[in-house]
């Protein structure tokens, strides 16, 4: 069995760049393969081209509830044996970051070196983007979200980063936040490429433009959780977005206190993992006013803006047999 490969373990923390990295190396898969880089299926088994890789998110759920890296552990054995040429095992899903279980991959290090690679998201936009995809689905308003998780400390980065370079021999530990200043060439694709000794530009370019949806329909949904089976039900959402694309879309944003509230909190943390893994940044600011999603002074969603979106919609919707439609209209003109 070779003794000179390595394991990426990409914890992807939630909306932090994953999903872009994810479409990058299932895209260039044989590409990569070829210059030794293995990425497994879903299932953590090997790749083949009836079988292409996946996220392993579930299969590593799984394993987490079993306390066991068995899967992940045979499809390592199998890569190095049935692919002596693969120098590089890669894995990524956001099912990593879990900072509880980082104690299950210290047996697998002693077998092979771990290379750690995690991005971070600047708060005040992470908490932004965590209530559009999940918050608002639980009943959350805006302000409710960010204050819970200020109150929380949540997302504590430092604790994850501790907690895996305390319960594993890591060979690496690979910090980077997602901005410009932070990452190689200034672009996510190009800076993981570099922690994997990769050259990006011989590889497929991906899109990373994630429309989001307007802000008048977040705030008005955020108070009907009712219509959300789980936090990755986005059918409601889907029906009641304007297809037109050239209609204005407000988008949602922190008011100036929120942002203040987000930055005094957390910014002395990102600046002590600056010093940490990026010393050369230190004292570059990772959540910036001037670039922050902040509502200019006095340009608020209104209720009755919230509730013209809605009945924009529903007259749009009014041929529609959708039962949830059907619900809605109830709801809102009652």
């Amino acid at each position: 069995m070779p003794t000179n490969s390595s394991l990426y373990l990409h914890i992807g923390h939630p909306k932090a760049g994953s999903t872009t990295l994810q479409k990058f190396l299932f895209t260039n898969w044989l590409a990569l393969l070829e210059a030794g880089v293995n990425i497994p299926t879903a299932s953590l088994d090997l790749a083949t081209a009836d079988s292409p890789p996946g996220n392993p998110l579930w299969a590593l759920m799984q394993a987490y509830d079993s306390e066991s890296l068995s899967a992940l552990e045979g499809w390592v054995d199998t890569v190095r044996q049935q692919k002596p040429e693969a120098s590089k095992l890669v894995v990524s899903s956001e099912a990593l970051f879990d900072p509880s279980k980082a104690h299950l991959f210290s047996a697998l290090a002693q077998r092979i070196p771990i290379h750690l690679v995690y991005y971070l998201r600047r708060q005040d936009e992470l908490l932004l983007a965590a209530w559009r995809q999940w918050g608002l689905k639980r009943g959350l308003s805006l302000a409710e979200l960010v204050e819970r998780r200020i109150k929380n400390d949540q997302p504590n980065f430092e604790s994850i980063v501790n907690a895996w370079q305390t319960e594993v021999p890591l060979a690496s530990c690979n910090i980077r936040f997602v901005g410009k200043p932070f990452l190689k060439d200034g672009d996510l694709v190009s800076d993981f490429c570099t922690q994997l000794g990769l050259d990006h530009e011989l590889l497929k370019p991906v899109s990373r433009q994630n429309e989001s949806l307007d802000g008048r329909l977040l705030h008005y949904m955020s108070r009907q959780p009712e219509f959300f089976s789980s936090p990755h039900d986005n059918h409601i959402l889907e029906l009641l977005t304007d297809p037109d694309p050239k209609a204005k879309k407000v988008r949602a944003r922190l008011s100036l206190n929120q942002f203040r509230d987000i930055h005094d909190h957390f910014e002395p943390g990102n600046q002590r993992l600056l010093a940490r893994f990026q010393p050369d940044m230190i004292g570059i600011p990772v959540i910036e006013e001037e670039t922050a999603p902040i509502f200019e002074q006095g340009d608020t969603i209104s209720i009755e803006s919230q509730n013209n979106y809605i009945s924009e919609q529903l007259e749009r919707l009014k041929t529609s047999n959708d039962p949830q439609i059907a619900r809605l209209r109830k709801i809102h003109l009652s």
